[in-house]
């Protein structure tokens, strides 16, 4: 399976979901690709730091921000691959595009926040162009980064499970300091330790769900 996480906002934690999802499938003993096509990569840097600090295993990890070259190498190897993860910039371009036209399921992470929530109308005009051509591109709604207490968790998730066209996932991500430390380490929260049962959790629940 192809799954782009991706918006066209950035700060919303695509990058810690794609590394976190990454790491823990592989971990479950499946054969992961991630593929970083923003400019920044951000998901890349941070698989070559895991490579530097020698944790295993290692995760086959290409920056591809380039939809000439994005588009030629998803053809030829994803089928290589029990999983397939895409982190796309936050902003509309062509290899946002052409993730989406190769992706079974795009996964949009969002806060909860008003101007987060605004951002679906224009991530809904770039499905809206792609989808003639990938009718069957099942596209989610999440929140990422999410509050740890409080009631706009639950007011964002109402407003996101009544917009048209997306399924709401009910697999909330919050913003939590043992989730950015591991990731910045090239870790799943999963190998990190001391172990946050609760971040552990959260991760797993994300990614079985995105593959489900």
């Amino acid at each position: 399976m192809i799954v782009t996480i991706g918006s066209t906002k950035g700060g919303v934690g695509k990058s810690t979901l794609a590394v976190q999802a990454a790491i823990t499938r592989t971990i479950a003993g499946r054969r992961v690709w991630l593929i970083d096509a923003d400019r920044q990569g951000t998901s890349y840097l941070t698989m070559q730091g895991r490579i530097q600090a020698g944790h295993l295993p290692l995760i086959p990890c290409d920056h591809l921000h380039d939809w000439k070259q994005l588009e030629p190498r998803l053809l030829a190897e994803a089928s290589n691959y029990d999983d397939v993860l895409i982190d796309v910039g936050g902003y509309d371009n062509a290899a946002f595009r052409v993730a989406l036209l190769r992706s079974d399921r795009l996964v949009i992470p969002t806060a909860p926040r008003s101007y987060d929530l605004w951002t679906l109308d224009d991530v809904q005009s770039v499905i809206n162009v792609v989808k003639p051509k990938s009718a069957a591109l099942d596209v989610r709604v999440m929140l990422s980064c999410a509050d740890t207490v409080g009631s706009d968790n639950e007011a964002a998730a109402q407003a996101l499970s009544q917009y048209p066209g997306m399924t709401y996932q009910d697999t909330p991500v919050t913003r939590r300091k043992s989730i950015a430390a591991a990731s910045a380490l090239g870790l799943s929260v999963l190998e990190a330790k001391p172990k946050d049962k609760k971040a552990i959790a959260e991760v797993k629940a994300f990614t079985d769900a995105i593959f489900a």
